[in-house]
């Protein structure tokens, strides 16, 4: 198949120029950006072990082992009684958990923003929920989760959650938590 000179130029330009407007669009946040934070790693899911609502910050192997052991029951160890959990580098990052206990139709946790509020940091999250119909209304027990894998941050982490009623209504923030 032969391409007339007009359909090359077009192909040229369309390559050279569409490249560069689909990376402006939507851009994630930059991890420099001082104000606005994304996580280095997210577990979030609908079976976490917590049955009550909660929030913790971990800041070292100690705590980050409890915080685990919590959500996921004992970790098994290895021949030296190092215990098999997700290893974090606690001299550059925490862990930021949030586990809303027994509930129902959740999915798990998502971050909706992380940003600095003069000296404190604001974290907002929601739930990926879904509606269920059958006897009794068919709703499907859980207990969402997230674990947020984050730099290390100066300061106390205040943690809202959107607890808006309606679909397509703006969020509205409920403080769950000071860390």
């Amino acid at each position: 198949m032969k391409w007339s000179l007009p359909s090359r130029v077009a192909g040229a330009f369309l390559l050279v120029t569409v490249p560069s407007l689909a990376a402006s669009q939507d851009a994630p946040p930059s991890q420099t950006d001082e104000s606005r934070i994304v996580p280095y790693v997210t577990w979030s899911g609908p079976d976490s072990r917590v049955t009550q609502r909660g929030c913790f910050r971990a800041r070292n192997e100690q705590q980050w082992l409890e915080l685990w052991e919590r959500h996921a029951g004992p970790a098994r160890r290895d021949n030296v009684n190092r215990p098999f959990i997700p290893r974090v580098n606690f001299d550059a990052c925490e862990v930021v958990a949030i586990f809303e206990g027994d509930s129902h139709n959740s999915s798990g946790v998502y971050l909706c923003e992380l940003v600095r509020a003069g000296d404190e940091w604001r974290l907002r999250y929601d739930e990926h929920t879904f509606q269920t119909a059958g006897p009794g209304g068919g709703a499907v027990a859980v207990r969402p989760f997230a674990l947020f894998v984050l730099p290390k941050l100066d300061g106390p982490i205040v943690v809202e959650q959107n607890v808006q009623g309606l679909k397509d209504h703006p969020a509205k923030w409920k403080e769950r938590a000071r860390l």
